[in-house]
């Protein structure tokens, strides 16, 4: 896939430790609050990047939904890289797969018309690379293995807020960091910091990460809403099947 492809959003449990507050520790908290978005209907949205130091370092944005007993979702992604920009849309309505594509302003527009839905044979994705489903074409847009084993000396900083370290060297997912931004997360001794907000029924609202001193692509700030009050997500109307200037994207 290439760097401009390579780009949230499902979530599961936590693997951590804390000090405990009151009975209840503190991963064990966080672990309960996004398990709401393994099994709940939700809304999100993702900003992945900050300005580099000469301003023009790729950055991504993100939103969408998921329902995860329909097994349906959708996520439209924006990623800038210096002054090229691609835009994804992703429709998932299990086991089927839809891609909308807009590279207008790049230097290798491939002529698609960014208002056609492509219909995708899943069987051509690789995959060992982040897609948008899993094995059996249910949304997965690439949180779940971070909250399930990236997370790190849990603790909790008030009654709804949480802070801690955070790995991501090995997470794969839409909006994933560039090659290198990932390289310089495995050479790096800094710690990568994420804090996390639960709402007053303890289910996950927002999650940030901060490797922005060690490279400007390791900062993500997500957000979480609309819980059991997603809109039907539906197959997009006259879709086409994707040719092979589609797939030319993920190679």
């Amino acid at each position: 896939m290439t760097v401009l492809l390579a780009l949230v959003l499902t979530s599961g449990g936590v693997a951590a430790c804390g000090e405990k507050t009151g009975t209840v520790a503190p991963d064990a908290a966080l672990r309960k609050a996004v398990h709401a978005l393994e099994t709940t209907a939700h809304t999100f949205t993702v900003k992945q990047g900050s300005p580099g130091k000469y301003g023009n370092a790729r950055q991504s944005t993100g939103s969408g939904s998921v329902d995860p007993a329909a097994k349906t979702g959708m996520i439209t992604i924006t990623t800038t890289d210096h002054d090229e920009t691609v835009a994804l849309a992703w429709t998932v309505v299990a086991p089927d797969l839809w891609l909308k594509v807009d590279t207008r302003n790049t230097d290798t527009s491939l002529g698609l018309d960014p208002t056609v839905w492509w219909e995708i044979d899943r069987s051509r994705l690789d995959p060992d690379e982040p897609t948008p489903v899993d094995d059996a074409g249910a949304p997965r847009f690439g949180l779940v293995n971070l909250f399930k084993d990236g997370l790190r000396d849990v603790k909790r900083v008030d009654a709804r807020k949480f802070s801690g370290t955070v790995e991501i060297t090995d997470w794969k997912n839409l909006m994933e960091p560039s090659l290198d931004a990932m390289a310089y997360a495995r050479n790096s001794d800094k710690p990568i910091l994420f804090t996390a907000t639960v709402d007053e029924q303890g289910r996950l609202t927002a999650f940030t990460i901060d490797g922005g001193s060690i490279d400007s692509e390791l900062v993500y700030e997500m957000t979480f809403a609309d819980f059991g009050a997603v809109p039907p997500v539906s197959k997009p109307t006259g879709a086409k099947p994707a040719d092979e200037a589609v797939y030319r994207l993920f190679e």
